[in-house]
C-alpha cells in the first residue's frame, strides 16, 4: 500500500492537469477577491474577507476534470491490471487513488488559502468575524471536498474511458451543484410574504398584510429537504458560501459518513468489475 501511494503521489506532481488546475485555483481565487475589493471601494456592495472567502468553491469541478483523467490514464496504459498482476489486492489499488485524489484535493484547498491570504488580505483586511466559526466552516468545506472526491473516483473507477468518464463526471458535479442550490433556494423561502393591498400613485405601498408563503416547505418535508442538503456535498459547500446554516453541527459527520459509505461500495463494485 506504501509503495502504491507513493508512485501514485510520484505520478501526481508529474501531471500536468494538476498543476494546470492548480494555477486556476490561485487565480479564480485571486480575481474573486478583486471583484469584491472592486465592488466595495464603488460602493456597491461591502464585502469582507469572511464573505469572500467561501463564495467560490472551485474544486468540485476541478475534482471532476483532474481525478477521473488521472484515474484514467491508469486503465488505459494498464497500470491498474498490472498492479493486481504484482500482487496487489483490489482493495489497496482503489484505496490508493482515493487518497491520491483527496491528497488532490487537499493541494487545492491549500491554494485557495493561499490566494485567501496573498491578494484577499491585502484587498479586503483580515477576518472581523468570529474566527472559531470561520475554522469551523472551512474544516466543513475541506470535509465536503473529500466527500465529493469519494463519489467521483467510484465513477472513474467503474468507468475506464477517460473521455466518457470525464463527461460524466463535469455532468455530475454540475447536477450536484443545482440539487444544492435548488434545496437552498426552497429552503430559504420566507414562511410569511407581503401583500400590497393598496399602492398610491407613486408606487408606494399604503397597507401591506401579511400572508403565508406557499412555497414554504413545512414539516416532514422540510425536515428531508434540510438533511438532503447537508448530506449533499454541494449542498454543504453552498450554505458554507453564504455562511448560513441551520444545522452545521451535522456537516462534519454526514461528509464523513457519504465519504465512507460511497467508498465502501465503489471498493465491493471494482472487485467484481473485469480490467481486462
Amino acid at each position: 500500500m506504501r509503495r502504491l501511494l507513493s508512485a501514485n503521489l510520484a505520478r501526481l506532481f508529474r501531471h500536468r492537469v494538476f498543476w494546470i488546475c492548480m494555477a486556476v485555483t490561485f487565480l479564480l481565487g485571486a480575481y474573486n477577491f478583486w471583484v469584491a475589493g472592486s465592488y466595495r471601494d464603488k460602493g456597491v456592495l461591502q464585502y469582507t474577507l469572511e464573505q469572500s472567502v467561501f463564495s467560490i468553491t472551485p474544486f468540485g469541478c476541478f475534482l471532476a476534470v483532474f481525478g477521473v483523467l488521472f484515474i484514467g490514464d491508469e486503465f488505459a496504459y494498464g497500470t491498474i491490471r498490472n498492479k493486481i498482476v504484482a500482487g496487489y489486492t483490489r482493495g489497496q489499488v482503489y484505496l490508493s487513488l482515493l487518497l491520491t485524489g483527496s491528497a488532490a484535493a487537499l493541494l487545492f484547498c491549500l491554494t485557495y488559502a493561499a490566494a485567501t491570504f496573498a491578494v484577499g488580505v491585502p484587498i479586503l483586511g483580515y477576518f472581523q468575524g468570529n474566527m472559531d466559526r470561520i475554522l469551523y466552516y472551512a474544516f466543513c468545506l475541506t470535509l465536503s471536498m473529500l466527500a465529493l472526491c469519494a463519489v467521483l473516483t467510484l465513477l472513474a473507477m467503474l468507468c475506464h474511458r477517460r473521455t466518457a468518464a470525464a463527461v460524466l463526471g463535469i455532468l455530475l458535479a454540475t447536477a450536484l451543484l443545482a440539487a444544492g442550490a435548488k434545496l437552498d433556494s426552497d429552503l430559504s423561502e420566507p414562511e410569511m410574504i407581503d401583500r400590497y393591498i393598496h399602492i398610491d400613485i407613486n408606487g408606494k405601498p399604503l397597507e401591506v398584510e401579511k400572508h403565508p408563503n406557499p412555497l414554504y416547505l413545512k414539516g416532514t418535508k422540510r425536515e428531508i429537504c434540510q438533511w438532503a442538503e447537508d448530506i449533499l456535498p454541494s449542498g454543504q459547500a453552498i450554505q458554507i458560501g453564504n455562511l448560513s446554516g441551520d444545522h452545521p453541527e451535522r456537516w462534519p459527520l454526514c461528509s464523513a459518513a457519504v465519504f465512507a459509505v460511497v467508498t465502501g461500495a465503489g471498493v465491493w463494485l471494482f472487485r467484481r468489475k473485469d480490467v481486462n
